[in-house]
Order: structure tokens, then C-alpha cells, then sequence
């Protein structure tokens, strides 16, 4: 073959490549201006089988059922080695119907793994999804937040680990969390949240949970253990129960600040808004008061 066809064949190859890379996603080129389009459940797969990815951005386009992945199949985002430092933006779709689950005792579990300074997570709701391992730091949406941002997202469905720092949003969180949720079942060993698992250095803002959260220690309605952290505006309603440390709100509270936070008495089932530590800056009450607007502007 002469020089000329060689340069065809080498100049088609870089063009069929480029494009296999482009068509990896639903469009875009990954950066903030125009972030790769997630369209399919393939793609939102794709995402985490390309670790090269995970500096860029992304944006969800349409609702996605995520059924077609068992055990295993799915690719988790980011892991302590390839930390997730990109943007996702959720677009208010919903990622349905999302499994994980293991026996084996994988740590950094959730739709991101794990989620590293710079890192922005918006928009984004998480529905029915299942997780089941051994491992620590497992949660239905971020297994840990290393100082990332997480704004405006939901979770529902079932978080379930024989470890620790499990949380029905985030398994373990040094970041910042606003405007989240989380509803469901939560069942871990030590530092369970409703919400996040273990909060530490980390904000959680205008956010709630409405999970059934079982342990063993340091169990709690909203976060498992608190650490010099801060907790505003927050609420919880859900049956808290584990052997020691529980409570309504938070189970073990070291060193941080909570300023007009609340939990259901009665669908916790405690009437203690800490299992450890100080209790200031919490509301409890019965449901009835809970559904009444006096008691949260009688809080400021």
C-alpha cells in the first residue's frame, strides 16, 4: 500500500475513534458549557466505566430506569483512587429503579463512590434505588463527600450495610448538603443516618429525612455521629432504633452546632433528639405538632 492510502486508513481511524468517543454520550463535550447529555441508562453506566471522565461535567435529560443492572453491572462513579471532582446536573429527572448489591465488603457505595473537593452534584433524584454490602461508607446518592457540594437532590428507597457510615443520602460527608431529602429504610452498624451517616467539618442545610434507620451505635432520625459540623434547618420523621447512641435527630453529637432543627416524637419513637452529646438547638414534638406552622416560626 503507498503513502497515500496509509495516511487514508491512519486519518480515518483518528476520525471513527473521535467519534466513538463523542458517541459515548448523548452529546456534548463534557465541559461547563456544554456538558456530556445523559439520555439513556447505557450512558449513565458509561459515565462510571470511564474513570478519565469524572473531572468533567454531565447533565441528565430525561428520566432513566436503571432495572437492566443487577448485582454488580452498575459502574459506581468515582473511588478512592479516582475521586470524582466533575459536575452532574440532575435537571430535576429521576434515575430509577438503580441496584447495587453485593455480600462482599465494598467500601464507597452509591451513585457516586466517592466525591472529592470541587466536585458539584445538582438536581438530582434518586428513586427506588436498592444498595446492599459489607462495606463502610455507603449511601443512595454519595458513598463519600470529600468535600464536595451537593445541592437540591433526593433519595428514596433502601440503603443496607453491615458497616459503617451509612446514610440514606450520603454514607459519610466532610462537604456541603442543601435543600436534600431522604425517605426510606436505612440499616447499618455504627453511624447511621436518615440522611448521612457520619457528618464531619461538613454543612447540612435546609434538609430532611423520612426514614426507618436501624443500628447498633450512634444511630440517628437525620446524621449518625456529627463532628464539628453544622446542622440548620433540618427536620426528621422516622422510627430510630439501635443499642446505644440513638436519637430523633442525630445518634452521637461531638463539638457541633445545631440551630432550628426538628424531629417527630412520635414516628421516631424517641424523645431525645440526640442519643449522645449536647441537645441544644433541637425541637421535638408530636406529629400534630410537628404539621403546625407555630412551632417552626416560634423557632425563628
Amino acid at each position: 500500500m503507498g503513502k497515500t492510502g496509509w495516511a487514508i486508513l491512519f486519518i480515518l481511524g483518528v476520525s471513527l475513534s473521535s467519534f466513538s468517543t463523542a458517541a459515548t454520550y448523548g452529546g456534548g463535550s463534557g465541559t461547563a458549557e456544554n456538558p456530556y447529555q445523559i439520555w439513556t441508562p447505557q450512558q449513565m453506566n458509561m459515565i462510571g466505566a470511564n474513570s478519565a471522565d469524572w473531572g468533567k461535567c454531565f447533565k441528565l435529560m430525561a428520566d432513566i430506569n436503571m432495572s437492566i443492572y443487577t448485582g454488580t453491572q452498575y459502574k459506581i462513579i468515582g473511588n478512592e483512587f479516582t475521586k470524582f471532582t466533575g459536575t452532574f446536573d440532575g435537571g430535576n429527572y429521576v434515575i430509577r429503579n438503580l441496584t447495587y448489591s453485593t455480600i462482599a465488603g465494598i467500601q464507597y457505595v452509591g451513585v457516586f463512590g466517592y466525591v472529592s473537593r470541587a466536585a458539584i452534584i445538582t438536581n438530582t433524584t434518586v428513586e427506588n434505588v436498592f444498595i446492599s454490602t459489607n462495606g463502610s461508607n455507603v449511601g443512595g446518592l454519595v458513598g463519600y463527600n470529600d468535600y464536595g457540594t451537593i445541592i437540591n437532590c433526593r433519595v428514596n428507597g433502601s440503603v443496607q450495610s453491615g458497616a459503617s457510615y451509612i446514610g440514606g443520602l450520603v454514607g459519610r460527608n466532610f462537604g456541603i448538603l442543601t435543600g436534600c431529602s431522604a425517605a426510606g429504610t436505612v440499616n447499618g452498624s455504627s453511624s447511621v443516618g436518615g440522611l448521612v451517616g457520619y457528618n464531619s467539618f461538613g454543612t447540612v442545610n435546609n434538609s430532611y429525612a423520612i426514614c426507618s434507620v436501624n443500628g447498633t451505635s450512634k444511630v440517628g432520625g437525620l446524621v449518625g455521629q456529627s463532628y464539628y459540623d453544622m446542622l440548620h434547618m433540618c427536620y426528621t420523621a422516622g422510627l430510630s432504633s439501635g443499642s446505644t447512641n440513638v436519637g430523633g435527630l442525630v445518634g452521637s453529637n461531638e463539638v457541633s452546632m445545631v440551630a432550628a432543627c426538628f424531629w417527630d416524637m412520635e414516628a421516631s419513637g424517641l424523645d431525645n433528639g440526640v442519643g449522645s452529646g449536647s441537645a441544644t438547638g433541637m425541637t421535638g414534638g408530636t406529629t400534630a405538632q410537628m404539621q403546625a406552622q407555630q412551632t417552626f416560626s416560634a423557632a425563628g
